[in-house]
């Protein structure tokens, strides 16, 4: 029998991974792209759509998680989640600013309707790096 989290519901949600290491250009806003599968409860992930976690019907709040483990040591790193495909202020979620290479963004509880899209977003100053495949993930947990 599987084990129910604090509210007695079975847990939802997706992991993605990235399974080789992705090249991060300078200076470059870059959508990371995604193409391995920890888990994934409900459909969220479409490999035709490498980029999205997208929402599902039926699902009303949702939590998103982003590590981005690279080698920007020296340089600046910038992580954050799009909603939509909005850079703006009403579209980011988790945003995060870091002078290391390990980053993490995580979202407030996003209130969400079917086939709205969640995107990991990067951006390193400091010289072109790899985004490696060691514990980097996107993660999607369904609240309501």
């Amino acid at each position: 029998m599987p084990m129910l989290p604090p509210g007695g519901k079975p847990f939802k949600g997706a992991v993605l991974r990235e399974t080789g290491d992705q090249s991060i250009p300078d200076t470059t806003i870059t959508i990371l792209e995604w193409d391995g599968v920890d888990f994934d409860t409900d459909g969220f992930f479409d490999s035709e759509e490498p980029t999205r976690i997208t929402i599902p019907a039926g699902i009303k709040k949702v939590r998103l998680h982003f590590y981005a483990r690279t080698g920007a040591g020296g340089g600046q790193l910038w992580a954050y989640i799009t909603k939509n495909g909005e850079s703006g202020s009403g579209g980011r979620y988790g945003w995060l600013t870091s002078s290391g290479d390990n980053s993490v963004a995580i979202s407030e509880i996003v209130e969400v309707n079917a086939g709205d899209y969640f995107e990991a977003v990067i951006r390193i100053d400091g010289g072109p790096e790899n985004l490696f495949e060691e514990r980097s993930h996107f993660s999607v947990e369904v609240i309501e």
